[in-house]
């Protein structure tokens, strides 16, 4: 049965949008370039994104633990009016009148009841400008009723952040209006002013004034300075590989969705430090600077904060593929190897030159003198030597053979090569000739022991250690004769 109280769409339409106002647009408008964090991004570093000591802006005004800088807000008004006539205040607060609902359009929230006011509004606008115009041109004239300086520095980190920010236009029109005459350029002293408070090289000076780039803040001033420096690369294919973190690869809301190259960067960092071991590595090769102190925080830094962003890698793509090529290269972790065991340091690679060369001289000694390789070489086979009369001699095969193998190797050594020359050279002592050993064997031993260091002979112990040969020989002719 059908209920003759019916609710008509026009009560529940007006129930459900009388908390906001009919000429509200919810739609962020095509100037909006001032955000609030995401909640998610938040929830990982709530800290990272919150100001320290000043609230600039509309998204954090009714803070109270910015109330101290509050009243440094007035004292750099005052100090302001110096500067300017109180005709030029007129013309910055109208200014500032005329462009208020541009202004508002660049924020994507205004939650603040008071700042629904025009007056409050207007108020806050000027002030915080003129805070930051001070601020800068205190800093830029070194002047010495300058804020202490650990205190501007957190003041110069909080006027980076997303949430606190002014429109760039309208810092860039009060100061012209307020120095019409003035050959100092706001970019300038604004690039000056952040390159000296950031505790690690933001390379803010690759701009200069005649750069024609359209700043939206100054969070958007330091993205243009980043990239800057960006080396762009042709497009590549869409296809992009997982890669390994840099210790493996050592052992082998946008308003630029075409420019995503912090994101890209940040993501492709993400990739390649997984541990502490990935972030020593990285700064060790000067591609990360860290004054954090605590690797261990950084490598949790950079994977916590791509969690909850949707990435691109286009700008990076072929630099993914490169890498990935090279940690499935075999040939890739030979010559790590080696430069990491074998010439990590200038005594080590010494020390492996010098042993890699011992052998080519040692190989070429070889292939010289083929008949000194021993136990390389063929056995060598002595004929067995005749009487007088065609008997044969009686000594031994054995002893035939080894006769002629140290006889080989005495000959061997006693000529100049290269390798003794080397060795006689690397020795700390000085070289001793060799001498024959003392023994009590009986003195018809067929060879003198070789129980000695190598040494290069001189040409006089060359001669008679063949005029001992030759005498050894003859015995055993003679012996063998009879």
């Amino acid at each position: 049965m059908k209920s003759n109280n019916l609710i008509r769409f026009a009560s529940i339409e007006e129930h459900k949008e009388s908390k906001i106002g009919k000429d509200e647009n919810l739609e962020p408008r095509p100037e909006c370039c001032i955000y609030r964090v995401p909640k998610e991004l938040r929830r990982v570093n709530e800290e990272a994104y919150t100001p320290k000591v000043i609230s600039i802006g509309p998204l954090h005004y009714d803070n109270q633990e910015f109330a101290y800088l509050e009243k440094q807000k007035i004292r750099c008004k005052r100090e302001f009016s110096r500067r300017i006539t109180p005709k030029i205040w007129e013309e910055l607060a109208t200014f500032i009148q005329e462009n208020e609902q541009r202004i508002r359009n660049c924020y994507e929230e205004i939650t603040s009841s008071h700042l629904q006011n025009q007056l409050e509004f207007v108020t806050m606008i000027l002030y915080d400008s003129v805070f930051i115009l001070e601020l800068l041109l205190r800093f830029s004239e070194c002047n010495s009723v300058r804020l202490k300086p650990r205190l501007e520095g957190y003041i110069a980190l909080d006027l980076l952040m997303l949430e606190n920010q002014l429109p760039y236009f309208v810092l860039q029109e009060l100061f012209k209006i307020a120095f019409p005459k003035t050959s100092a350029s706001l970019l300038f002293i604004s690039c000056e002013f952040f390159d000296a408070h950031m505790p690690i090289d933001s390379s803010l000076n690759v701009l200069v004034p005649d750069d024609e780039v359209e700043i939206k803040h100054f969070t958007d001033l330091k993205r243009h300075a980043l990239i800057k420096t960006y080396i762009s690369r042709p497009p590549q294919s869409t296809f992009t590989p997982d890669i390994h973190c840099a210790l493996k690869l050592q052992d082998s809301g946008c308003h630029y969705p075409e420019e995503t190259y912090i994101c890209d960067y940040i993501n492709l960092m993400d990739s390649l430090i997984n541990s502490e071991e990935d972030v020593n590595l990285l700064a060790d090769a000067g591609i990360i600077s860290s004054h954090v102190g605590d690797n261990v925080k950084v490598a949790k830094m950079f994977n916590n904060i791509c969690l909850h962003i949707s990435l691109g890698d286009k700008c990076y793509r072929d630099v993914l593929k490169e890498l990935k090529a090279h940690y499935e290269n075999p040939w890739s972790h030979v010559v790590a190897t080696l430069k990491r065991v074998y010439f990590n340091n200038l005594w080590r690679g010494t020390a492996t030159f010098a042993a890699v060369l011992l052998l080519i001289l040692t190989f070429i000694q070889t292939r010289d003198h083929p008949g000194t390789s021993g136990l390389t070489g063929n056995r060598p086979v002595i004929h067995p030597l005749t009487r007088a009369g065609g008997c044969r001699c009686s000594v031994k095969p054995a002893s035939r053979c080894a006769l002629y193998f140290r006889s080989r190797v005495s000959q061997a050594f006693a000529q100049p090569t290269w390798t003794t020359l080397f060795l006689d050279w690397a020795s700390p002592h000085k070289t001793q000739q060799a001498q024959p050993a003392k023994s009590s064997q009986r003195s018809n031993t067929l060879m003198p022991q070789l129980g000695y260091r190598l040494a290069l002979l001189s040409p006089v112990a060359v001669t008679e250690r063949k005029a001992i040969y030759k005498d050894i020989y003859l015995s055993l002719s003679v012996r063998c004769g009879n």
